[in-house]
């Protein structure tokens, strides 16, 4: 009979765009054990659980004598983004959830018009005085935003 030892990692490096290796998109993190070893953990694409993992994260695993396996904790405060203060109510989340936001839809908009310009010959006054070019950075814009989501996952 195998005892289960739980052991502390660190993350190497979070789970990036699944992979189809033979059953299904799968993706995977690694992680390094106290003693330099490293170790992967598997999940499904949508494992939430791997998904929030980040770079250089302390997290716990049980070894069951087989592999490691994540062990999922509930956080007990909202988490937030290296060089960010940890907002102290519902209020403060929220304001500053809606400033990321608004800085991702500034770029977005500004690459938009990059790209348009450079695509499509539409210019800045040409925006401006045009519904239909409008049109254009707009749905450029808002895929652009749709891909750093993507990226930033």
């Amino acid at each position: 009979m195998t005892t289960a030892t739980i052991t502390t990692a660190t993350v190497k490096y979070a789970a990036s765009n699944p992979k189809d290796y033979g059953n299904g998109p799968r993706i995977n993190v690694l992680t390094t054990l106290a003693s330099g070893e490293e170790v992967k953990l598997w999940g499904n694409a949508g494992d939430q659980a791997l998904l929030a993992l980040r770079k250089k994260q302390s997290v716990q695993l049980l070894f069951d004598g087989k592999g490691y396996k994540l062990l999922e904790s509930t956080p007990t405060a909202p988490q937030s983004a290296p060089g960010h203060s940890a907002p102290e109510d519902s209020e403060a989340v929220f304001d500053e959830a809606l400033k990321r936001a608004s800085r991702r839809i500034c770029k977005a908009i500004r690459n938009a018009k990059v790209v348009a310009e450079r695509e499509y010959g539409i210019t800045e006054g040409m925006v401006q005085a045009d519904i239909a070019a409008a049109a254009i950075v707009k749905e450029t814009a808002a895929a652009l935003l749709i891909e750093a989501g993507k990226i930033s996952r």
